[in-house]
């Protein structure tokens, strides 16, 4: 942790946010450069909930007084019998406060001195607990406050470098905001935060980290703070704000795109797939003022489909962010030159032979989206378009109902199986609950593109359920040459 003085801080509020939204800044006297996910937890469990970047976290934690264990109740009524509420016994602040809490539970069946000699250890050790912190002395000249904010990145770069993680977005944040308020511009933080409200708006709900390693690689080329640190060292206040500017207008057009062929950002194996793309983008076109192309269109979709059957940065970030960002310096911005960074590069009767994940969503909805397949409202005059169905609207149909399949006696992996997957409304989810040879006759009389724009074989055998698993065979090899038909072989 680094002290700072109360001056500072009144002056230069904006410069810096509180661990939890309830806090308020002013009150502070310390940076944290690590150890914040620990206190948010502390502060978690005496709370048992806390607001952070605009999002409520909730630990529902309960203490038995007789045999000491913990038990999370996961949004559940409190557990039967002498279980007491961790967040209600640690915000005590006495112990006639701790033996108020004693008699609001009824635990008859314990010694009460037993209870209270439980709930009194719990309380003391939370109230005693020490976290060890190391105070960072930093010279803070409130003439140049960036020399501060630049002691505090070397910081970073060393923390980072032993293996310890500290928060990137938040150092980023708060050095470039320190120069552009220096050199008398708006705000940083305030700009950056318009941003990430502009894309939950778009469906893109995610916190700053996606949002931080994009604007690095389009302002510096690279997505490692130590790396890019010495170019971003180099800009403007300006120029900070421009980037992000810039960025804004990649990630929104990259998100234009994927709503364009039905890539939901909700469906998406991880949040920083929209971030090498959006660079690609603003390289490729945004910068030079060139309209993107059909071929760079069909190039995106591609690779965000096979990156996510690859599960792109859901193991090495920061080493597949910069291998890719590498690969497109080395392409003129081709995003079809990406596939090469990638094991999968076709979509095969293997990959949907599984329960199904977020990349088969993904899959699916693309494919809904290139042949116009609409939803099973049939009670509309007008049913949608699966595409046009908005995100909070959007459901995942089992075409054979669970209940249906457990009753038949099918095991529980087979009932999530990919073939038995599709995307309609959730109003027209509701309404079929019945055996699958009764409703999609129902849509096949309604009208058969209903079931064949899902790929839905048709064959009415295969709805019976003792046909169950030849029916996600058949559907299966119809989805795969749905994939042979959009996606076309790309020579790495």
């Amino acid at each position: 942790m680094c002290e700072m003085s109360q001056d500072l801080i009144e002056n230069y509020s904006d410069l810096f946010k509180p661990i939890t939204d309830d806090s308020e800044v002013k009150r502070g006297k310390y940076i944290v450069i690590d150890g914040r996910q620990r206190l948010t937890s502390l502060l978690l469990i005496k709370y048992g909930r806390v607001k952070v970047a605009n999002k409520e976290r909730r630990l529902e934690l309960y203490f038995n007084a007789y045999d000491k264990s913990f038990q999370l109740a996961r949004g559940k009524k409190r557990p039967a019998g002498c279980w007491f509420k961790v967040s209600e016994v640690l915000q005590a602040d006495s112990v006639d406060g701790v033996m108020n809490v004693v008699d609001s539970v009824d635990c008859s069946y314990v010694n009460r001195n037993v209870v209270i000699e439980s709930l009194l250890d719990l309380w003391n050790v939370f109230r005693i607990y020490q976290v060890p912190i190391v105070n960072v002395a930093v010279e803070w000249d409130v003439d140049d406050l960036i020399k501060g904010f630049e002691r505090l990145s070397e910081m970073f770069v060393i923390l980072n470098s032993k293996g310890t993680k500290v928060k990137l977005q938040d150092l980023v944040l708060a050095l470039i905001t320190g120069k552009t308020i220096a050199g008398g511009g708006e705000s940083f933080r305030k700009a950056f935060h318009r941003l990430i409200t502009e894309l939950e708006e778009r469906g893109y709900d995610v916190d700053s980290p996606p949002v931080i390693r994009a604007y690095l690689a389009i302002s510096t080329g690279k997505v490692k703070f130590k790396e890019a640190s010495q170019e971003l060292n180099k800009l403007s206040p300006l120029q900070y704000l421009d980037y992000l500017e810039d960025t804004k207008e990649s990630l929104l057009k990259c998100l234009e795109l994927m709503k364009e062929f039905g890539i939901r950002p909700g469906f998406l194996e991880s949040v920083y797939l929209p971030v090498i793309p959006a660079v690609a983008i603003y390289k490729r076109y945004i910068a030079s003022k060139k309209p993107i192309d059909e071929r760079f269109k069909i190039d995106l979709v591609t690779w965000l489909v096979y990156a996510s059957f690859d599960k792109r940065y859901t193991g090495r970030l920061e080493s597949d962010l910069s291998e890719d960002i590498s690969t497109l310096s080395e392409s003129s911005y081709e995003i079809s030159a990406l596939l090469k960074n990638l094991r999968t590069r076709s979509i095969t009767e293997e990959d949907l032979t599984s329960e199904y994940e977020k990349r088969h969503l993904t899959l699916l909805s693309v494919l809904y989206a290139q042949n116009k397949a609409k939803d099973w409202d049939v009670e509309s005059t007008n049913p949608k378009k699966i595409v046009d169905i908005p995100d909070n609207e959007i459901s995942v149909h089992h075409i054979f109902p669970k209940v249906v399949l457990k009753k038949s006696g099918y095991d529980e992996e087979l009932w999530n199986d990919v073939g038995n997957i599709t995307l309609i409304s959730k109003t027209a989810n509701e309404k079929f609950k019945e055996e699958p040879l009764s409703y999609l006759k129902k849509l096949k009389e309604a009208d058969p593109a209903f079931l064949e724009l899902h790929f839905v074989p048709t064959d009415e055998n295969l709805w019976r359920t003792e046909n169950y698993e030849e029916f996600l065979k058949r559907r299966r090899q119809l989805i795969l040459q749905s994939c042979k038909t959009l996606f076309t072989t790309t020579t790495v």
